[in-house]
């Protein structure tokens, strides 16, 4: 482990709590190396001595059989997040610093996360009767309370052994929301319209028994939500009316004063430093009350496009910090009207927000900024500074990748997504690539016809199909004529670069002509309406599949039209893919099923695999080098599947957790191009006992032939192909190898990267005299290989002159003591 810190390893093992549970490290041992590869590349670090040791380690583990995914470049960032065991995040509070965070999801539970903790694991603390609706929790984070969909309230000690849970009794109906008061009682509101006070002392039961106590003052309504400021309840009817009750006065109540027209509200909290009560309504505003004139109209304080679904208070009191339907976490300023500030962003719709002060540094100073804890519908769970936007100083913006099509995908792509479509042309030398913009069109789906154009896509708002002619020098799009009446759901291409099959949400399926503009409808893909979700082209192009919502998977034969089907799914069709000979049809479901399907054979149909947690499958994609079969999931992984009859119960190949939850895929040379919710995109090379990286002539395997030659020898000049590619006038190699042959020159070394496509260019190395050295793509293992080959030399007694201008690599070869002539100028 030369190079590696230890203090560095601990904290890349540190980072992975929560992403690759520990039976996961278990189930094969190149889990935790490409896990801890894939984070050092999407940590927005430098190129890591981990990062060279964790791929030399996968090459290793690959070369005994086992299939390894290598992250070679990301454009996606890690950021704090923990994954939760119980799915969609319900309902989750923080105390007043922090430290404690409790969080209820679909599995009836309530659990208990210590951010700052060694471990930073989830603790189940115990679970309900129905999934948790709402929680609270006190500010030093020793009593917790629930509601859930049974009406049960229950009181939990999350500093005690099995958590101290305890019932104090139940609604009517659902409980919907509840709350701690600064005594330590329980109010709670549910759909029977009772606001009731619970007393939590040990072995006192409320007043009515087990209905609570109840304050005669509630509104005849079902309640949505309840709020606390000091001895006043504030209160939300389902109507969306608001109600603020005195706990001394529990017999009179105020209705908070609404905008002329406005709609109804959905939730509240309450700002106890300027006593104002803050709510968002139905039209997605965000609204405040003074507590010193309630009955007023309230003011705006400021608005999102998309629906806001929950909200909390930042301890100050001078922001606002709601989720939105869109999966952002919102931030406003309450001291006047302003656009929302972006803090995070989930993969699914925010159903959580919570807003803590963590301590300061010890003996005084500033204090330190507060901090948003939100969880959503993704089930993840997310923490951003309250002072800090989503967007880190000096990044990027963040484009989506929602949908993604090439003709090449080894030199250029195309995404699409909600923030436009991109084009992306991949460099030969292994680093991550940058988008340029296309269009600013929503886009739903995209398709790319030839390397240049022309691109097809269905647009967000609409479903129409348009056409840009060039993703080069792209000019005002076109629409394409509606031919049915349902907007296009599904795209797939033709190998002819003119033609594309186009499903919609109504079933019908048709072949596009995009120079005539033209569509041949094909017929319907089921006996009545239906949604279609995917479509795909076989190799040969007389054939296309489609799937949807009726679980049927249909072939149809696009000279004749005739629809053939293959058979049903377990939940509604997501995603289709051929294998590369056409001989198989893969499909996956919304239940995490993927199923084969052979074509030309009288086999019958297998499961390739199943998701534990029935996450919906999204993208597919057939391997036959690694004999596997690639498939995303909402879980947020990637999972290798064996691409064969392996029983009732199939085990995945292998499992990569990754940064941002995967959309799609995209097979390539190396192996994988994948596109995440965040923005990202990322090439996975599938490592294989069969890959030119993992063989005998790799980089440091058994059979890689010494370049440098025996001892004694002459001068040893050795060049950095990955540099001098990168100069503004690339020199030509011939001469170059002459001029250092003729300068003196006895041995001449050219260290290039493994990557597939430079195959031609290292024969033609080894043609002009070159000796052939190969390193990764990644940065890390060039440098490595450069430095092994000087050291090498160095330690036969031979001069060695090193032709590269990496200030980098030039520092290495100095702090190793390494004698060398650095030629940054290369001649003739």
């Amino acid at each position: 482990m030369r190079g590696v810190r230890l203090s560095d390893l601990h904290r890349a093992l540190h980072e992975q709590i929560g992403e690759l549970p520990a039976a996961e490290w278990a189930a094969g041992p190149e889990r935790l190396a490409q896990q801890l590869l894939h984070r050092e590349r999407t940590s927005g670090r430098a190129d890591t001595p981990l990062a060279a040791l964790m791929t030399e380690r996968l090459r290793q583990i690959a070369a005994t059989g086992r299939v390894g995914l290598a992250t070679r470049w990301s454009t996606a960032r890690t950021r704090p997040r923990l994954r939760t065991r119980a799915g969609m995040v319900t309902a989750l509070a923080a105390s007043a610093d922090g430290t404690r965070v409790v969080l209820g999801g679909l599995d009836d539970g309530l659990w208990l996360w210590a951010p700052d903790a060694a471990d930073g694991e989830l603790r189940s603390l115990g679970r309900v009767a129905a999934p948790i609706t709402a929680v609270d929790l006190s500010a030093d984070g020793r009593r917790a309370v629930t509601s859930d969909a049974s009406g049960v309230v229950t009181v939990w000690e999350p500093g005690t052994p099995g958590g101290g849970q305890r019932r104090l009794g139940r609604h009517l109906s659902a409980a919907r929301d509840v709350a701690l008061l600064d005594d330590g009682d329980v109010v709670s509101v549910g759909d029977d319209g009772r606001l009731l006070r619970w007393s939590t002392a040990a072995g006192a039961l409320p007043p009515g028994g087990d209905r609570g106590g109840e304050c005669p003052a509630a509104p005849a309504a079902p309640l949505s939500a309840v709020a606390v400021l000091g001895r006043r309840v504030v209160v939300v009817t389902s109507r969306g009316r608001v109600w603020l009750h005195d706990l001394d006065a529990p017999a009179e109540a105020v209705e908070l004063g609404l905008p002329p027209g406005g709609d109804g509200i959905t939730a509240v909290a309450v700002a106890p430093g300027r006593r104002e009560v803050v709510g968002i309504d139905r039209g997605n505003g965000l609204l405040a009350w003074s507590l010193d004139d309630p009955a007023a109209a309230p003011r705006e304080v400021g608005r999102h496009d998309l629906r806001l679904w929950s909200l909390a208070v930042a301890p100050d009191g001078r922001s606002a910090v709601a989720g939105a339907v869109d999966g952002q976490v919102l931030a406003w300023p309450l001291d006047r009207v302003a656009p929302p500030r972006p803090l995070q962003r989930h993969e699914r719709a925010v159903t959580a927000v919570a807003c803590c002060a963590p301590p300061g540094p010890p003996g005084g100073g500033a204090p330190a900024p507060a901090v948003v804890i939100s969880g959503g519908k993704d089930g993840l769970v997310l923490r951003a500074r309250l002072d800090e936007g989503e967007q880190p100083p000096g990044e990027r913006a963040r484009v989506d990748t929602w949908a993604v099509a090439a003709v090449d995908p080894d030199t250029r792509v195309v995404t699409g997504g909600r923030r436009g479509v991109h084009r992306w042309d991949l460099a030969d030398d292994g680093s991550a690539p940058r988008p340029v913009r296309i269009s600013p069109t929503a886009v739903h789906a995209v398709l790319l016809l030839g390397a240049d154009g022309p691109l097809v896509w269905i647009a967000q708002s609409e479903r129409d199909l348009w056409v840009q002619e060039s993703v080069v020098e792209p000019g005002p799009p076109r629409r394409l004529p509606r031919a049915t009446a349902g907007g296009y759901e599904a795209l797939a291409a033709l190998p002819d670069g003119k033609r594309f099959v186009a499903a919609t949400a109504t079933g019908e399926v048709e072949v596009w002509d995009v120079v005539s503009g033209t569509a041949v409808p094909l017929g319907t893909h089921g006996n009545r309406p239906v949604r279609v979700r995917a479509t795909a082209v076989a190799p040969d192009g007389r054939h296309a599949a489609t799937t949807g919502h009726d679980r049927q998977v249909c072939l149809w034969d696009l000279d004749s039209g005739a629809r053939t089907p293959l058979g049903r799914l377990d939940g509604h069709g997501r995603a289709l893919a051929f294998s590369p000979d056409g001989e198989r049809l893969y499909a996956g479901d919304s239940e995490g099923g993927v199923r084969c399907l052979p074509l030309r054979s009288t086999g019958q149909p297998w499961t390739v695999g199943a998701q534990e947690l029935r996450f919906p499958v999204r993208s597919l994609a057939p391997l036959p080098r690694a004999g596997a079969v690639a498939a995303t999931t909402r879980d947020g992984s990637v999972v290798l599947w064996p691409d064969e009859p392996s029983g009732a119960d199939p085990r995945p190949l292998t499992r990569l957790a990754m940064t941002g939850t995967p959309l799609r895929l995209l097979p390539n040379t190396l192996g994988l191009l994948v596109t995440g919710f965040d923005g990202g995109l990322t090439q996975l090379e599938v490592l294989t006992a069969g890959s030119p990286s993992v063989d005998a002539a790799a980089p440091d395997g058994p059979g890689a032939p010494d370049p440098v030659g025996p001892r004694g020898g002459g001068r040893v000049a050795v060049a950095d192909q990955w540099w001098l590619n990168r100069l503004p006038r690339r020199p030509d190699l011939a001469a170059l190898r002459a001029h250092l042959v003729a300068t003196g020159a006895e041995t001449t070394v050219m260290v290039c990267s493994d990557a597939p496509h430079l195959d031609r260019f290292r024969v033609r190395m080894e043609e002009l005299g070159w000796a052939v050295r190969t390193a990764g793509a990644d940065q890390a293992a060039r440098r490595a290989a450069l430095l092994a080959v000087v050291r090498t030399a160095a330690d036969a007694g031979r001069p060695v002159v090193l032709v590269s201008g990496d200030s980098e690599l030039a520092a290495s070869v100095r702090r190793d003591g390494l004698a060398a002539e650095i030629v940054s100028e290369p001649g003739p």
